[in-house]
């Protein structure tokens, strides 16, 4: 998956990317291989700039069928017992179900989800897994696969760990709504927030459910904090408090952050506590430009303080940079950072592992986004579904709900990560931010090594109730070409090349708005049609 927003365009594109590991049980794992074609375009960066997919050892390889082939992940786990609290004794679950469920796999999507799979295997004895491996090009989404698999009738029943365009696959008519299965179920009731059953509702029916969570965040450089004789800033910081660091953390030798270009529309929530990307507004599903314009101000003043960013000292010539921060041999050319020089720096919760590992000449936390109100950041959701065409629709619920939103799969899933369970799975991430707010899940989250030595963490998780997407290009129909032109205004408002702030963002945000309201009327109206065909053949 590639992630988000720098150099402006990656806002447009989304979130969040996990990819996984092999099971030896070969009565679990009764995996096949098939060919996946397409070309995808546009991919997600990470808010350092970085695309994601490049900051992930992704673990697909070509299937023993041929080149075109995709196999099941590589790495491999070393067997034994899982130490599951409460395995089996779900409330909510019907044990009992059989059938067989196919499950759609992206192993170009880093995901520790091997647990899930064995856990919910010994538990439901009389569901039959099957496996379908793919791996997307360059869209960080399955609508290639999806398209070649609906062009030959054989979709999957679930479609696991996915973070594309939901609009896209409805109109299709690839999703099965879930209403039926959720309505008496108490977990999903009192434990999925309401901001994200929203979000997967179109038409009035329930079409997905959240699986995980990733987060915009900053890397803090302890260092610099403590040569300035800086203390922490609270996790509720506001952007004034962002804005006295960075002008104190501008000296000499230090500067506040590499490249500040795209933070504009990461902060408009930070003014009016309801903007998203762009100033989307999810409730409304209009876009406004109050908190865009103040941010937009906000930060050209940031960037007229001499040093405060750090790339402005490059100029043409790159002297003045070169003088304050030497040279490196980097490929981004981001000296200031990587010489542990600055004391900001974006940070995609997806990436997390990867810079622990990589970045480790300056000693450096993972620090919240300003906020207006406390606890509302911005964060990405992948989700899982089920297809219109699923068979054992009983079998292939308890398997979505298992690995989304009910307890017992989450624990045995975070389970993978505690120390009791050290050794037995080749992880790829340092711990994964469940989507629910079940007491017994939020423990089990905190009592993780991994969430222990970076408490910021809990303070993400526990706050999932509160934040606001910053992924609507998975929500919002056609969300690219809706914003394509209007980026490009935006784009100059923030890069100094325009003064005219308001009247640049008013009229960009009237385009958005014209667009998009167009999007929304296609799409319902599609909807509507898909549906009325759907019923008809219950």
């Amino acid at each position: 998956m590639k992630k988000i927003f720098c150099l402006f365009l990656s806002l447009l594109m989304v979130t969040a990317a996990f990819a996984g590991c092999k099971s030896n049980d070969e009565e679990v794992w009764e995996s096949y291989y098939e060919t996946v074609s397409g070309s995808g375009k546009g991919d997600k960066t990470t808010s350092s700039g970085k695309s994601e997919s490049s900051t992930k050892n992704n673990s697909s390889k070509t299937g023993s069928k041929g080149d075109a082939g995709v196999a099941e992940p590589s790495n491999t786990h070393k067997g034994g017992d899982l130490v599951i609290e409460g395995a089996g004794q779900d409330k909510n679950a019907d044990y009992s179900v059989k059938g067989t469920v196919t499950v759609a796999i992206d192993t170009a999507r880093v995901c520790d989800y091997q647990a899930l799979f064995d856990s919910f295997k010994k538990v439901y004895p009389n569901v039959k897994l099957k496996f379908d491996y793919y791996a997307h090009s360059g869209t960080d989404a399955a609508i290639e696969y999806l398209t070649t698999r609906a062009a030959t009738n054989t979709l999957p029943d679930i479609v696991f760990n996915e973070a594309g365009f939901l609009p896209t696959y409805l109109v299709n008519g690839w999703l099965h709504p879930l209403d039926e299965f959720v309505k008496n179920d108490s977990d999903y009731k009192n434990y999925v927030p309401d901001n994200l059953k929203k979000d997967y509702t179109f038409g009035g029916k329930l079409y997905a459910l959240p699986l995980q969570a990733n987060f915009e965040t900053f890397q803090l450089n302890l260092d610099v904090l403590n040569a300035l004789n800086l203390n922490k800033p609270a996790l509720d910081w506001s952007v004034d408090d962002f804005a006295d660091y960075c002008r104190k953390a501008t000296t000499d030798k230090y500067s506040a952050q590499e490249d500040m270009g795209a933070l504009y529309s990461l902060f408009a929530n930070a003014f009016d506590g309801t903007s998203s990307l762009y100033g989307y507004n999810s409730s409304s599903k209009t876009f406004s430009s109050g908190g865009l314009i103040s941010s937009i101000k906000y930060f050209k003043e940031l960037r007229s303080v001499p040093g405060l960013e750090a790339n402005s000292l490059k100029g043409k010539s790159g002297t003045d940079y070169n003088k304050k921060f030497g040279t490196g041999g980097w490929s981004d050319g981001w000296v200031a950072y990587h010489k542990g020089l600055t004391l900001f720096h974006g940070l995609g919760t997806w990436e997390y592992k990867n810079k622990r590992e990589t970045i480790t000449n300056f000693n450096w936390i993972m620090w919240t986004v300003p906020q207006k109100v406390k606890g509302k950041m911005p964060y990405h959701v992948d989700h899982s579904f089920m297809t219109s065409t699923c068979k054992d629709k009983e079998a292939a619920f308890q398997l979505l709900r298992y690995t989304t939103y009910s307890t017992e799969g989450n624990i045995a899933r975070l389970s993978m990560y505690d120390a009791a369970n050290k050794g037995k799975y080749s992880l790829q991430s340092s711990f994964y931010y469940p989507t629910t707010t079940n007491p017994k899940v939020i423990e089990k989250f905190k009592s993780l090594p991994g969430v222990k030595s970076e408490p910021v963490a809990e303070y993400l998780q526990t706050n999932i109730g509160n934040c606001y997407r910053y992924d609507p290009v998975k929500l919002v129909p056609n969300w690219n070409k809706a914003t394509a032109d209007a980026y490009k205004n935006l784009y100059k408002a923030v890069s100094g090349a325009d003064s005219l702030v308001d009247q640049t963002v008013n009229q960009a945000i009237k385009t958005c708005n014209d667009k998009v309201q167009k999007e929304w009327s296609d799409f319902n109206k599609k909807l509507t049609e898909v549906q009325k065909k759907f019923d008809a053949k219950k």
